[in-house]
C-alpha cells in the first residue's frame, strides 16, 4: 500500500492510522517513517505534528524546515506554500502529519491543494488521528482502525 504505485493512482494517496490516545499510531508512523525500504523509496520524507489548535501556517513551516532544514523565517502562508511546491514538486515525498484533530476541511485547502499540486505518482501523506472524521475530510484513501488492528493482532508493517 505505501510502497507501491497503482497506475489507476492519481496524484496523492492519503493513509490515515485512526484510534484513541496512547495506542500506538505515533509510534506506527515512526516504524513506517524509518523503515529501510520507505527511506529507499521516496525522494523526500517530511514529518509534522499538527495536534490542536490547527495552524495552517505553523503546519507549513514546520514542512518547510524538514524540507530544508533551516527556518526560513517567513510568515506569509502563500509563500511558505509556494517554497514546499518549489522543493517536492517532481518527488516522490512522504509526507507524515501526526496528531490532527482538526474537522474543518476549509483549514486544509491551502495545504492539500499545494501538496496535490506537487505530488508524483506515488506520492503519500500518513495521518495519525484520534478521529475517523478527520480522516474522512482530509480525502483519506485508506483508513487503519489501530484498535481493529491490534484486536487481530496485526503486525506493525502491515500499513505497507
Amino acid at each position: 500500500m505505501l510502497l507501491s504505485e497503482n497506475g489507476q493512482e492519481r496524484g496523492i494517496h492519503i493513509i490515515s492510522i485512526v484510534g484513541m490516545g496512547g495506542i500506538g499510531k505515533t509510534t506506527l508512523a515512526q516504524i513506517v517513517y524509518n523503515d529501510r525500504e520507505v527511506n529507499a523509496y521516496f525522494q523526500k520524507k517530511l514529518w509534522a505534528c499538527v495536534s490542536d489548535p490547527f495552524d495552517e501556517i505553523r503546519i507549513a513551516k514546520a514542512i518547510l524546515e524538514t524540507l530544508t532544514g533551516i527556518s526560513l523565517g517567513l510568515h506569509e502562508l502563500n509563500t511558505v506554500l509556494e517554497k514546499i511546491h518549489e522543493s517536492i514538486v517532481g518527488k516522490k515525498f512522504l509526507l507524515v502529519l501526526d496528531d490532527v484533530w482538526t474537522e474543518d476541511e476549509r483549514k486544509w485547502q491551502s495545504l492539500k491543494c499545494c501538496l496535490k499540486s506537487s505530488a508524483s505518482p506515488g506520492s503519500k501523506i500518513l495521518v495519525t488521528t484520534r478521529k475517523e472524521n478527520v480522516a474522512t475530510i482530509i480525502g483519506c484513501t485508506r483508513l487503519f482502525n489501530l484498535g481493529n488492528c491490534l484486536k487481530k493482532s496485526v503486525g506493525p508493517y502491515s500499513v505497507r
